[in-house]
């Protein structure tokens, strides 16, 4: 059941002339967050099992719970995968945008929409000193959050940019997949009381392939080049505390973990 889940999630849309997620690649990584999370849970169901068969008495209980667990667990860690999605955006209080913001980005998503093929895209700002942007997935929409510090950051060609890239991170199936990653990166990291420390090696090149992405729907690779300069040049490298953010840092602009140099973006950039 669980290949055909991966099977079936959005394949991933080539943009650039690459694919931001590949699907054996995206099944291995996938396999590697959730196995923990699988084995605890098959660990708890045997025990459960052994409980219940031995209490009815039942010959062989030890053996008998092992493949019973073993199989419980699996069809715990697939519904898990399924409903994962919606752990990131829960642990962010989002605010709706102001309307001259707001009315900004849907006038952004009207005209870019229609190149990406998105129309169904909702927005949303949370309270952050550092301007940063990122895309999340809650089970049912698509969400673009901004930082209230990047509400005014960026200049028109900037945002269209930033929008951009979003929307391919959305469009390909990345926003959805790293919200599942983020969940159990989150869950594990709650099980064994430590958390992540860098992205992945996949995460790290799927941030550079976004940006190579969405300027390839705008057209003008300065206008993020110029964005990502200003945010380095700025508050924003500096690691969020929040767990939060360093949970879902590959869903973000400026991620809140190392493992991506905003320099080695920029001058790949300026290179298009």
């Amino acid at each position: 059941m669980l290949l055909w889940v991966l099977k079936n999630l959005d394949k991933g849309t080539a943009w650039a002339g690459q694919p931001l997620l590949e699907s054996s690649e995206r099944r291995k990584e996938a396999f590697s967050a959730f196995w923990p999370i699988g084995t605890v849970l098959s660990i708890i169901s045997y025990l459960a099992c052994y409980l219940v068969t031995s209490t009815l008495n039942v010959g062989s209980a030890s053996v008998i719970s092992i493949p019973l667990g073993l199989a419980i667990g699996v069809v715990l860690a697939e519904v898990v995968f399924v409903s994962s999605a919606r752990f990131p955006i829960n642990r962010f209080h989002l605010l709706a945008p102001e309307a001259h913001f707001a009315s900004r980005l849907e006038s952004l998503l009207d005209s870019l929409g229609v190149t990406v093929g998105i129309d169904q895209v909702s927005f949303g700002v949370i309270e952050s000193d550092r301007p940063n942007v990122g895309s999340l997935y809650d089970g049912r929409m698509p969400t673009i959050i901004f930082t209230s510090a990047a509400v005014e950051f960026f200049n028109r060609v900037e945002l269209e940019a930033v929008v951009a890239r979003e929307l391919i991170r959305i469009k390909s199936g990345v926003c959805q997949f790293e919200a599942r990653l983020a969940y159990a990166k989150g869950l594990t990291g709650f099980i064994s009381g430590g958390a992540a420390k860098t992205l992945s090696v996949h995460s790290a090149a799927r941030v550079g392939l976004a940006d190579v992405s969405g300027v390839a729907v705008t057209r003008y690779p300065p206008a993020l080049a110029s964005a990502l300069t200003r945010l380095m040049e700025g508050e924003s490298l500096g690691e969020s505390s929040s767990r939060a953010f360093k949970v879902t840092a590959a869903s973000w602009l400026v991620p809140a973990l190392p493992g991506i140099s905003l320099s080695e973006r920029i001058a790949e950039l300026k290179l298009l």
